[in-house]
């Protein structure tokens, strides 16, 4: 992997994390566009851009959080499903879903969809639009408001519709504003929400994979000799070459940056937005994924 294809992959991340048109959709497209034939070092790279992301979402919402701990049980509640149902289903999902290409092509297309009928019923709901025209009368720190006086249970029920997106192309932004509007968010609330609830989703899911890039520096293949001394490879990790290495804190700072303006971009602008446009994207981005794939 190059620098160029790792600023475009990084970028790509920055853009697409937190905003409801599906990262890895967006990211395997770019990865075969680019043409990038290392596979690991590919998985390797995407779990650090995911970290960087992360870490911009964990700076702008960090001194809110940290100064309003009295929500933090209710996080934990929404964390409840994304945990058991992510860990438990993911296994499998990577195993019979990972190569179902067809599969997340169509899923970007009926979420496209979605998108669009859901649109066209908010604007018909009075108090749904109304959210919209009042979306500069909400403060920057709206989803604290909401969260504070929602009751427990919403809280996991967010957090449950979050865990659909294990299933390749379904959008763990998008899961997440959806069920969070559905239960009464206003949209920014929502927004804002999904950002928050992205934190530890994301710290863990990357944090465990790059444990085990960690722990499997040393570990070696399985392989036979023909003549001695025998010298087994070991499986690849980012943490054995050091130029791999400074590839993966470039792409991450990177990220970090692009995904930094992206969620105040969308907070001030795209959050009053109404949904069609993310369904049109969705609805572009499968018909490419079906064509490409």
């Amino acid at each position: 992997m190059t620098y160029v294809q790792a600023l475009i992959l990084a970028i790509v991340e920055g853009l697409t994390e937190f905003i409801p048109v599906s990262s890895t959709a967006n990211i395997l497209l770019a990865e075969k566009f680019l043409q990038v034939t290392n596979r690991e070092l590919f998985a390797s790279f995407t779990i650090f851009i995911q970290l960087g992301a992360m870490l911009a979402v964990l700076f702008l919402f960090f001194k809110q959080l940290w100064q309003n701990k009295q929500i933090w049980g209710k996080l934990i509640i929404a964390l409840i499903p994304t945990g058991v149902i992510g860990f438990t289903v993911y296994p499998m999902v990577k195993e019979y879903l990972q190569d179902a290409s067809s599969l997340t092509g169509w899923i970007l297309i009926v979420g496209g969809i979605f998108f669009t009928w859901l649109d066209w019923l908010w604007r018909k709901n009075k108090n749904l639009k109304q959210d919209l025209d009042d979306h500069n009368d909400q403060t920057q720190d709206e989803y604290l408001n909401v969260v504070k006086k929602e009751p427990w249970w919403k809280m996991f029920l967010i957090g449950t519709g979050q865990a659909v997106a294990t299933v390749p192309g379904v959008s763990r932004s998008a899961a997440t504003i959806f069920s969070a509007r559905a239960l009464g968010f206003p949209q920014l609330a929502a927004a804002q929400f999904s950002f928050v609830l992205a934190l530890p989703t994301i710290a863990a899911a990357s944090g465990f994979d790059l444990l085990k890039e960690f722990l499997s520096r040393n570990v070696q293949v399985a392989c036979s000799c023909a003549v001695e001394p025998c010298v087994c490879p070991t499986f690849y990790s980012v943490f054995n070459n050091s130029n791999d290495l400074l590839l993966m804190l470039f792409g991450a700072a990177i990220a970090f940056i692009v995904a930094l303006f992206t969620c105040k971009f969308f907070i001030k602008v795209l959050g009053k937005k109404p949904f069609f446009w993310w369904g049109v994207y969705r609805l572009i981005t499968g018909i490419i994924w079906l064509i490409v794939f």
